[in-house]
């Protein structure tokens, strides 16, 4: 059997985008004969509630440039190649930063993976990055843009960066599920059109510049309603909504576990973000047949066909991301056309299947005795 072990700084919770998709990973490959641990820099109150699907081990790792660290990684590089285990793949950034050298030098094989535009980025960081990748086999990241972003400022050669699009389990549509007329919140009276957005509270994010076009919006539509739901701190953006005059209007969730069931009262779904690397929400909308509005940023141009499956606008251009709300609502058999293409192109393009099915292609890809095999970019 094969054994390949997950490697990051921590592990909060699956609902957000990369822990999504490693909890994907840890539930799927032991169905395909591949034993798999998760160990973790520091702990977290969602891996005491042993809901992870595979064994977990805390490393209790704080500051990474510290002898502690080092000696830490190294015992675990040794437990686990005692154990049989001789692929290490890494998430996120603090683990990629120390641990490749230490698991190349012991025989394993390395991977990490890239999710974003490099947002973390500082220039004493790139300095040790230019450095480890060196100790890495293959960078994994999950969009083009990505990948031409580590290639740029890691210096990755293109041999061994590989695109693998993030993997969702897709959902069977039918004629209701694509209908935006039909559908009432089970937590609010549905009396006009919901705008809506999953995101968590961060300026990265960019939800002021939404609520600034919805407030737009509520000139022509009156009893539309904004639904939010992220976690992260909602009083600012609840005082811009008091400002605006739309208070009443703008409901803010917080972070849910479900949130395919607000998706589902969406009459349009917005993601607003200054930088994407590759958006889960946006698949999660797309599923539900919903039209997307979305900043043109990051991997999202790759999931977006402007005009055929959603509307694309320029980071930070409330005025254009109004004008595109205001099409959608007045416009219902775009809205279902929009929707249609974008359920469509989830089934065809990110099917859970393809993703794992990659991974494991690049796990057994051996350099110099067999050519690297197709990612699914």
């Amino acid at each position: 059997m094969d054994r390949v072990c997950i490697l990051m700084d921590s592990y909060q919770n699956p609902y957000a985008g990369t822990e999504g998709q490693v909890y994907l990973l840890a539930e799927e490959l032991p169905k395909r004969g591949v034993e798999v641990e998760l160990q973790v820099f520091r702990g977290s109150d969602y891996l005491t509630s042993e809901q992870f699907p595979v064994p977990i081990r805390v490393l209790n790792i704080g500051s990474i440039l510290s002898f502690h660290a080092f000696w830490r990684l190294w015992q675990s590089a040794l437990d686990l190649k005692r154990r049989g285990f001789r692929t290490i793949h890494i998430f996120f950034n603090d683990a990629s930063v120390v641990a490749p050298p230490i698991f190349k030098l012991l025989g394993f094989r390395v991977f990490i993976s890239r999710r974003d535009m490099g947002f973390w980025y500082t220039p004493s960081l790139l300095r040790i990055l230019r450095q480890t990748q060196r100790f890495v086999d293959i960078a994994i990241c999950n969009s083009r843009a990505v990948a031409d972003l580590t290639a740029r400022q890691e210096g990755f050669p293109k041999e061994k960066i590989a695109v693998i699009y993030n993997g969702f389990k897709t959902i069977a549509l039918n004629n209701d599920d694509c209908s935006i007329n039909e559908l009432t919140s089970p937590w609010l009276p549905k009396s006009g059109p919901v705008i809506g957005i999953v995101a968590n509270l961060r300026p990265i994010k960019r939800v002021c510049d939404l609520i600034r076009a919805f407030a737009r919006v509520v000139q022509e539509y009156p009893d539309a309603q904004l639904h939010i739901i992220g976690g992260g701190d909602p009083l600012p953006l609840k005082g811009l909504a008091e400002e605006l005059y739309v208070g009443k209007q703008v409901i803010f969730f917080g972070a849910q576990p479900e949130v395919h069931r607000f998706i589902k009262q969406f009459d349009i779904a917005v993601l607003c973000s200054e930088s994407e690397g590759f958006s889960n929400s946006i698949i999660e909308y797309m599923c539900f047949g919903k039209p997307v509005v979305c900043s043109s940023t990051g991997g999202n141009p790759e999931i977006v066909d402007h005009g055929k499956n959603g509307l694309l606008f320029p980071v930070g251009d409330v005025e254009i991301l109004a004008k595109n709300l205001l099409m959608l609502l007045s416009n219902g058999s775009l809205r279902n056309k929009l929707g249609r293409a974008g359920a469509e192109k989830v089934g065809r393009c990110f099917g859970l299947d393809a993703m794992v099915d990659a991974h494991l292609n690049l796990y057994s890809y051996k350099p110099g005795v067999v050519s690297k095999p197709k990612t699914i970019a």
